[in-house]
């Protein structure tokens, strides 16, 4: 496996560069520490003078125990050398540090997260704390799609899910439910309505369980009846996990801006680290409330 560290080199994304390096020694994975330079920087030093100070600061960041690490500094629009070198490298998963406006992006308000999960159709890990310790609690918020398929199958590939204690969110409204209160039907019916579904929204998460988990039967089941956004966000305030996984469908950037994806919109305002999964691009078949 190949590991991607998007680097700014910023205090703040120190983090990011911890967690990758972590990881890549977890998995035996190689890791790559990009730094990207923007040509437009008014820094009063010539472009390859830029370039050469990045590399040099970049090798400095890596910690001991990633002297090995590639590191590659590129010229241009950070997102778009995102996409092009995690291609170039076959990357297996892009680690960023806390998400930020992409200078430049192709949509108002599009992260380079966003950009990154859109065009190279990678996994994305959004790295927030302190990465010295393991993924111990892990909070997967599914729905019934492919995009959280994928995203249950690489927490256990990579071994986040491998901890005791594991959570599996499913935030919903029972259908019909305003649209029945609203014509006077009794407070009884409705209850029964609701429990009803209750049900068979259980049974179809433990039935998407058993066809894509190893184990699906150490996952706790939490069902959050809510809008997937505040449904997601109230219940990981709750559980306080170290990672937040979600399924993730790439949208185009008009769409994206007016509406923002699930899980975009989970990632900028969560607490935990956040990893962001998308279908392969092949086979992919998303169903109802998908991120």
């Amino acid at each position: 496996m190949k590991i991607l560290c998007a680097n700014d080199l910023q205090p703040g994304s120190r983090n990011a560069l911890q967690r990758a390096s972590w990881l890549a020694k977890k998995l035996q994975a190689d890791l790559t520490l990009l730094h990207v330079v923007s040509p437009d920087e008014p820094r009063g030093l010539a472009l390859e003078q830029r370039v050469w100070r990045a590399e040099s600061h970049a090798r400095a960041a890596l910690p001991d125990d990633a002297a090995d690490a590639q590191v590659r500094v590129r010229v241009g629009n950070p997102a778009r050398r995102i996409v092009e070198h995690a291609a170039e490298i076959s990357a297996g998963l892009v680690v960023l540090g806390p998400e930020t406006l992409a200078a430049g992006s192709g949509g108002i308000g599009s992260s380079i997260a966003d950009r990154v999960l859109a065009g190279a159709r990678r996994p994305v890990l959004i790295v927030r704390q302190d990465a010295q310790f393991e993924y111990a609690r892990t909070l997967l918020a599914l729905d019934l799609s492919s995009e959280s398929a994928a995203a249950l199958k690489l927490c256990e590939a990579l071994s986040f899910a491998g901890e005791e204690i594991n959570f599996v969110v499913h935030a919903y409204h029972p259908p019909y439910e305003g649209m029945l209160a609203s014509v006077g039907v009794a407070m009884d019916k409705l209850q029964s309505h609701a429990q009803a579904w209750r049900e068979t929204f259980a049974s179809g998460v433990r039935t998407f369980l058993r066809r894509h988990s190893r184990d699906p039967w150490r996952y706790r089941l939490i069902l959050a009846e809510d809008r997937p956004v505040p449904g997601v966000l109230g219940v990981a305030e709750r559980i306080q996990p170290d990672l937040l996984v979600l399924g993730t469908r790439a949208q185009g950037p008009v769409l994206r801006t007016l509406l923002g994806s699930v899980g975009s919109r989970v990632a900028g305002e969560a607490q935990s680290d956040v990893l962001l999964v998308p279908a392969s691009e092949q086979g992919s078949n998303p169903g109802p409330g998908a991120a």
